[in-house]
């Protein structure tokens, strides 16, 4: 199961996955301004895994992407974003300037660290905060910022 805000995206999953798996069934439903993609597909499933994506999240290392093409890392990002990530700005009220963050959530003190190294490996620097059981990565630049977006 996956979800993103993107129509484009969850089209072109979902044509890609007919053509794959013309016999399984999917499903795809809007749930506030996301799309909510969910099959039980035992093949999938195993593609996933192998790329390090599992279930328990703590089970889950990502470093098969890590070391894939900047292209492939980009978009995994991006879909990472989407489902775990959280950006914030806001313009200073008492003193002028803004304050702006993008970040990245995990439960997993090594996919943090993965999600890190998927990021320098694109010259986007970042930094890793958080304690067991919740880390977050911090995108910390302006240049950098930018660079993501």
């Amino acid at each position: 199961m996956f979800y993103n805000s993107e129509k484009a995206l969850i089209s072109k999953f979902l044509e890609t996955y007919h053509k794959v798996f013309p016999y399984n069934t999917i499903t795809v439903k809007k749930e506030r301004n996301l799309w909510r993609v969910s099959t039980s597909n035992s093949l999938f499933a195993t593609i996933a895994a192998n790329l390090g994506v599992e279930s328990p999240n703590q089970q889950s290392d990502i470093r098969r992407v890590l070391y894939s093409k900047p292209k492939l890392v980009c978009a995994f990002l991006k879909g990472y974003f989407d489902g775990d990530g959280g950006a914030h700005f806001k313009v200073k009220s008492k003193t002028k300037g803004v304050y702006s963050y993008i970040r990245l959530f995990t439960s997993n003190k090594t996919n943090a660290k993965r999600l890190h190294q998927m990021l320098l490996k694109l010259g986007i620097t970042n930094n890793i905060f958080g304690k067991k059981g919740y880390y977050a990565v911090d995108i910390d630049s302006v240049f950098s910022k930018r660079k993501f977006i």
